[in-house]
């Protein structure tokens, strides 16, 4: 049950027919709003305005349709709803939507004293903003993907550590011929260029068949998700980078190492 300015106050928008005006009251004929939803549900999409539906014994004649309204949860699927004017129903209700600019804590007071003259019965508990609501909506997926992401890091971190050491040590074990190769002439330049490339040759393998998995392990994350898909190409493409990245921080110091070894101490070593 809702008064003619809660679409508009709310922002949600009325896709076909009309909002509700000062004209539905009692005593003109009962008129209804359905949301997408309820359409689909009901109507298999089709348009429903002029049509009547029951609801609370009475026949409503639907007059618009507006976009779906998510009430509870975010990650949820919009639920079937159906509009009807407040005065219409004896105009009662639970409920007030401002749409405001003032920071809530100042608006507090005002509201109070413009109901005060309406009725002196009408109680303000307490008024929160929009935004808190969606907060607390998705608190508990914010905590996950939160947590998720400080996994995420920690695992960078390690796997940035763990190739660091890897490719320190096989770079280790071809000072032998990076020192063969720098006696030979080979410019610095050159010796670091192959060490880069033949470790991200490897990367890029490794990268090439975790991809894959990847896509399939994440299809267990779809009920988490909202707002993104599972096989999301932006996000796959952010990861790749990183890896990528992360592994060509790793290289470059062995690699530069070894570009500049000095031939003598290596040979005279060996």
């Amino acid at each position: 049950m809702v008064l003619p300015d809660y679409f508009r106050t709310l922002g949600a928008p009325i896709v076909a027919g009309r909002e509700f005006s000062e004209d539905d009251r009692l005593g003109s004929e009962p008129v209804a709003i359905l949301s997408h939803a309820a359409v689909v549900r009901d109507w298999g999409g089709r348009s429903p305005l002029g049509r009547h539906v029951e609801w609370q014994n009475k026949r409503w004649t639907v007059i618009g349709v507006a976009g779906d309204v998510r009430h509870d949860q975010l990650s949820e699927a919009a639920s079937p709803i159906i509009y009807v004017p407040s005065a219409q129903m004896g105009g009662y209700g639970m409920g007030l939507e401002i749409r405001a600019t003032a920071d809530v804590r100042s608006l507090e007071s005002v509201v109070r004293q413009r109901l005060a003259p309406l009725d002196v019965n009408v109680r303000v508990d307490h008024l929160t903003p929009v935004s808190t609501l969606i907060g607390r909506s998705h608190a508990e997926e914010s905590y996950r993907t939160a947590l998720g992401s400080l996994f995420g890091v920690l695992a960078a971190i390690l796997a940035g550590v763990g190739m660091f050491g890897v490719i320190s040590r096989t770079v280790a074990r071809r000072m032998h011929e990076a020192g063969i190769r720098v006696a030979l002439g080979a410019p610095a330049v050159a010796v670091t260029r192959l060490m880069l490339r033949e470790t991200l040759a490897g990367a890029a393998i490794g990268l090439a068949l975790g991809l894959p998995a990847a896509i399939v392990l994440a299809r267990s994350l779809t009920p988490y998700l909202f707002g993104v898909r599972a096989a999301d190409p932006v996000a796959y493409g952010l990861a790749f980078a990183l890896l990528a990245l992360t592994t060509a921080l790793a290289t470059l110091p062995p690699a530069r190492r070894a570009g500049h070894v000095d031939p003598v101490m290596v040979l005279r070593a060996e």
